[in-house]
């Protein structure tokens, strides 16, 4: 499903680079994963920077917006390097904006993506952000389906829990 969507996501707008997560929608921490053009060492300052440095464009704040589509160019006034997450991860890509989707039904998020745009791209105009926003819908859609699926299956299964004496 993530594979999926981020091939949607390619046929609205253009990105370089791309993290598309599903989400627990008690948490909106990752629980499955497809990443696009980054090193996978990229991963940690990512989570470094969204969970625990302030910024713009939190995963957990758009969820809460009554939009759950921003793009840092917005949100920054173009100042780019405002952005903890842009000056440590994107500007040494040379990119020129990020694109941060919340994919919501109801009041749960089900999964989020960043895209990252190179710098001869531009930054991303409101047609491309429009594009995106009416496809949150189905992507959450998706997503919901597919994680309430697989939790499904698992529940079925059997588990084995070991106890050590300190514990």
């Amino acid at each position: 499903v993530l594979r999926a969507a981020l091939a949607a996501l390619h046929d609205v707008t253009t990105f370089s680079w791309a993290a598309m997560m599903g989400v627990d929608p008690d948490t909106i921490l990752p629980v499955s994963a497809v990443i696009e053009g980054f090193d996978e060492s990229a991963c940690v300052p990512f989570w470094e920077a969204e969970l625990t440095l302030p910024g713009y464009l939190k995963f957990t704040d758009l969820a809460r917006s009554h939009d759950p589509v921003g793009t840092l160019w917005e949100a920054t006034d173009g100042d780019l390097m405002r952005s903890p997450v842009y000056a440590t991860i994107y500007a040494p890509l040379g990119a020129a904006d990020e694109l941060r989707a919340v994919f919501i039904l109801g009041s749960s998020a089900w999964g989020v993506a960043s895209l990252v745009r190179g710098g001869a791209d531009g930054p991303f105009d409101a047609v491309e952000v429009g594009e995106v926003r009416q496809l949150a819908r189905f992507i959450a859609r998706a997503l919901r389906s597919a994680i309430v699926r697989s939790e499904s299956l698992r529940s079925s299964s059997t588990a084995c829990v070991l106890f050590d004496r300190d514990y």
